[in-house]
Protein backbone atom coordinates (compact mmCIF):
# COMPACT_ATOMS: atom_id res chain seq x y z
CA UNK A 1 0.00 0.00 0.00
CA UNK A 2 1.57 3.44 -1.02
CA UNK A 3 0.58 6.08 1.83
CA UNK A 4 0.94 9.86 1.12
CA UNK A 5 0.87 12.41 3.85
CA UNK A 6 1.83 12.15 7.55
CA UNK A 7 0.25 10.28 10.13
CA UNK A 8 -1.60 11.94 13.25
CA UNK A 9 0.86 10.59 15.51
CA UNK A 10 4.16 12.16 13.71
CA UNK A 11 2.11 15.52 13.42
CA UNK A 12 2.13 15.58 16.74
CA UNK A 13 5.81 14.24 17.03
CA UNK A 14 6.43 16.98 15.04
CA UNK A 15 4.97 19.57 17.35
CA UNK A 16 6.28 18.67 20.43
CA UNK A 17 9.99 18.19 18.91
CA UNK A 18 9.35 22.12 17.54
CA UNK A 19 8.24 23.23 21.10
CA UNK A 20 11.34 21.84 22.62
CA UNK A 21 13.24 23.93 20.68
CA UNK A 22 11.28 27.13 20.82
CA UNK A 23 11.59 26.37 24.74
CA UNK A 24 15.57 26.10 24.49
CA UNK A 25 15.54 29.08 22.42
CA UNK A 26 13.48 31.60 24.93
CA UNK A 27 15.75 30.45 27.39
CA UNK A 28 18.35 31.64 26.36
CA UNK A 29 17.06 35.05 25.39
CA UNK A 30 15.93 35.38 29.00
CA UNK A 31 19.35 34.56 30.10
CA UNK A 32 21.03 36.73 27.82
CA UNK A 33 18.72 39.81 28.77
CA UNK A 34 19.72 38.99 32.01
CA UNK A 35 23.40 39.53 31.58
CA UNK A 36 23.26 42.50 29.26
CA UNK A 37 20.84 44.39 32.52
CA UNK A 38 23.87 43.41 34.49
CA UNK A 39 26.40 44.52 32.16
CA UNK A 40 24.55 47.82 32.10
CA UNK A 41 24.50 48.58 35.95
CA UNK A 42 28.24 47.51 35.98
CA UNK A 43 29.46 49.73 32.92
CA UNK A 44 27.35 52.62 34.72
CA UNK A 45 28.66 52.54 38.20
CA UNK A 46 31.79 51.87 36.65
CA UNK A 47 31.34 55.36 35.19
CA UNK A 48 30.36 57.55 38.28
CA UNK A 49 33.32 55.84 39.77
CA UNK A 50 35.41 56.66 37.30
CA UNK A 51 33.80 60.69 37.18
CA UNK A 52 34.30 61.10 41.13
CA UNK A 53 38.06 59.62 40.36
CA UNK A 54 38.40 62.39 37.79
CA UNK A 55 36.51 65.04 40.09
CA UNK A 56 38.87 64.56 42.81
CA UNK A 57 42.14 64.30 40.87
CA UNK A 58 41.24 67.51 39.55
CA UNK A 59 41.18 69.18 42.57
CA UNK A 60 44.09 70.75 44.54
CA UNK A 61 45.13 68.47 47.59
CA UNK A 62 44.47 70.59 50.40
CA UNK A 63 40.60 71.09 49.02
CA UNK A 64 40.19 67.19 48.88
CA UNK A 65 37.76 66.32 51.82
CA UNK A 66 35.46 63.38 52.85
CA UNK A 67 31.90 63.48 51.83
CA UNK A 68 30.35 61.55 54.42
CA UNK A 69 26.58 61.78 52.57
CA UNK A 70 27.49 61.09 49.37
CA UNK A 71 26.71 62.74 45.81
CA UNK A 72 24.49 61.41 43.36
CA UNK A 73 25.61 61.55 40.08
CA UNK A 74 22.82 63.46 38.20
CA UNK A 75 23.59 61.78 34.81
CA UNK A 76 22.28 58.60 36.28
CA UNK A 77 20.47 59.23 39.09
CA UNK A 78 20.77 55.28 39.85
CA UNK A 79 24.29 55.00 41.45
CA UNK A 80 25.19 56.97 44.63
CA UNK A 81 29.01 57.73 44.96
CA UNK A 82 30.44 58.41 48.33
CA UNK A 83 34.09 58.81 49.25
CA UNK A 84 36.44 58.86 52.94
CA UNK A 85 39.46 60.46 53.06
CA UNK A 86 42.38 60.01 55.22
CA UNK A 87 44.63 62.32 56.13
CA UNK A 88 48.91 61.89 55.48
CA UNK A 89 48.08 57.98 55.23
CA UNK A 90 50.60 55.79 55.01
CA UNK A 91 52.49 58.77 55.01
CA UNK A 92 52.69 62.04 55.57
CA UNK A 93 51.56 64.68 52.46
CA UNK A 94 49.37 61.26 51.45
CA UNK A 95 45.74 61.11 51.62
CA UNK A 96 43.65 57.82 51.30
CA UNK A 97 40.83 57.98 49.62
CA UNK A 98 38.27 55.31 49.43
CA UNK A 99 35.23 55.32 47.05
CA UNK A 100 32.28 53.38 47.04
CA UNK A 101 29.21 53.18 44.19
CA UNK A 102 26.15 51.87 45.30
CA UNK A 103 22.87 50.77 43.17
CA UNK A 104 20.06 49.11 43.72
CA UNK A 105 18.54 46.42 41.07
CA UNK A 106 15.27 45.12 41.47
CA UNK A 107 15.31 44.19 45.36
CA UNK A 108 19.19 43.69 45.61
CA UNK A 109 21.87 46.24 47.02
CA UNK A 110 25.16 45.91 45.12
CA UNK A 111 28.51 48.16 45.10
CA UNK A 112 31.75 49.05 44.39
CA UNK A 113 34.77 49.69 46.37
CA UNK A 114 37.83 51.49 44.89
CA UNK A 115 40.76 52.99 46.65
CA UNK A 116 43.49 55.81 45.22
CA UNK A 117 46.03 58.01 47.02
CA UNK A 118 46.68 61.70 46.35
CA UNK A 119 50.50 63.11 47.09
CA UNK A 120 50.88 66.57 47.46
CA UNK A 121 53.57 67.77 45.25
Amino acid sequence: MNEKGFTLIEVMMALVMFSMGISAVLTLQVSAVKTNLSSYYLQGASNALNNSIERIIDNEYDKVTSDESGIADFSNPVFLTSWKVTEDFPEENIKKIDIAVKWTKGSKDHHIDYTFYKKKF
